[in-house]
């Protein structure tokens, strides 16, 4: 039997059909874009079966429910091979469906009644995805548009990323990487003053630690430098996360290194050291810069400790233990570890020749030696090493020959007056 419609729908109908077709493209729409989200699921079933329900209502509104439950069967037992859970029949409650239609005294309405339902949760679903998105910010939504920028600046094409960036902020306000960027397309262009305008005029309307940042860098590439630590310290004041107050703290620490403030910034990068959790390279080596070595060997022995292939830490904390005869061996590893990464590395390679030497090892410095002073030939450390090397093994010609040149090459009266006595010694 087939079923036919007693009536044609009326403006109503069409209008509810109209509105359920809307929203459930809607509900799908959501669902799919925050499908990790288990309220947005459950919300999409209760419109879906708030459909289906107003559909049964309406079509027994305007035919014989007889009809219309025969003809749902037959539908679903040719779409199925004889199984009654069709999945595009609304799962698997076709029994329910077939007795409500059967026993439930629908009323021509009830369609109108369940939308103010469907919107509201159409209108949840909204929320829900407008949520997720203010959650994610600007940073995402952006991402590809400073890429672009961004690699027209890495490609010098100033012009082009000038305009990106500006197209930017225009169109991502909220996302500081546009002003940030076109500050830095006025650096490279020799337009300082407007840089550091844009920076801070961003900052007095929209204040931010990423506007405060970037200025305070701006004016430490200016060597502006009490100007940057001002900055710096209105940044602090806005930071409100770990990660923003180990950045503030890491550029202040190194302006009051540049400034010659090396014990502002040791406490500057410790501070920065205590947020991130790790290790800060540049306190390890301020440290050591200060004479402070067994400190800094403590920050190098962290540093390779997260970061097992930091060839900066590696090589500094090999130089270090080559200090003490017990610790060679160790050195040795470090140092050749810090080869491994870095391998190019004329100073990583030194500081190998050197522990070689330290262990009486001539064989092996020499090898490391020579390329040195061939490819560095105005170096004096690596010609006294060479020089050293070949003492070590008798070989008094050429090392008589490396001191020679690295007599002519000394600049310091001090140096000058050792290397003398080491060729006079050798002669």
């Amino acid at each position: 039997m087939v079923w036919q419609p007693t009536s044609a729908p009326t403006n109503s109908n069409l209008f509810v059909r109209t509105n359920w077709r809307t929203s459930a493209a809607l509900s799908r729409i959501i669902a799919a874009a925050f499908w990790f989200h288990p309220l947005v699921w459950w919300i999409e079933r209760r419109m879906r079966a708030e459909r289906e329900l107003a559909c049964d209502e309406m079509v027994v509104a305007s035919g014989p429910r007889e009809a219309y439950a025969t003809a749902l069967s037959k539908v679903c037992l040719t779409s199925t091979g004889m199984h009654r859970t069709f999945a595009g029949m609304a799962g698997p409650n076709l029994t329910e469906r077939l007795e409500r239609i059967m026993t439930e005294q629908f009323t021509i309405g009830r369609g109108f009644r369940s939308l103010p339902a469907i919107l509201a949760l159409a209108a949840l679903l909204i929320l829900v995805g407008a949520g997720f998105l203010r959650a994610q910010g600007p940073t995402r939504a952006g991402d590809a548009f400073f890429q672009s920028a961004y690699d027209c600046f890495q490609r010098k094409d100033y012009g082009q990323a000038e305009a990106l960036f500006r197209r930017m902020m225009a169109e991502y306000p909220l996302d500081s990487r546009g002003t940030v960027g076109l500050a830095e397309v006025y650096d490279a262009t020799q337009r300082s003053g407007d840089s550091l305008l844009l920076l801070q005029q961003a900052a007095e309307k929209n204040p931010s630690v990423a506007y405060r940042l970037a200025a305070g860098n701006t004016l430490v590439r200016y060597e502006r430098y009490a100007e940057a630590v001002a900055q710096y310290e209105k940044a602090l004041k806005l930071a409100s996360t770990p990660e923003e107050s180990t950045k503030v703290y890491f550029a202040l620490g190194e302006t009051y290194r540049r400034m010659g403030r090396l014990d502002d910034a040791i406490a500057a990068f410790r501070r920065s050291k205590d947020f991130s959790g790790k290790a800060s390279l540049q306190l390890a080596l301020v440290l050591d810069g200060t004479g402070r070595t067994q400190l800094a060997e403590e920050e190098y022995k962290a540093l390779v400790a997260d970061d097992p292939s930091n060839s900066v830490a590696l090589n500094n904390l090999a130089y270090r233990l080559a200090e003490r005869e017990d610790q060679l061996d160790k050195a040795l590893q470090y140092a050749l570890s810090a080869q491994k990464s870095v391998p190019e590395s004329p100073d990583i390679a030194d500081t190998v020749g050197w522990i070689y030497l330290k262990k009486k090892m001539s064989d092996q410095a020499e090898p490391v030696f020579v390329p040195l002073t061939a490819k560095y030939p105005d170096n004096p450390l690596y010609r006294q090493h060479l020089a050293a090397a070949l003492d070590l093994k008798g070989d008094w010609t050429p090392a008589r020959r490396e001191l020679r040149t690295l007599l002519d090459t000394a600049s310091k009266p001090e140096q000058l007056a050792l290397l003398q006595e080491l060729l006079r010694a050798s002669q």
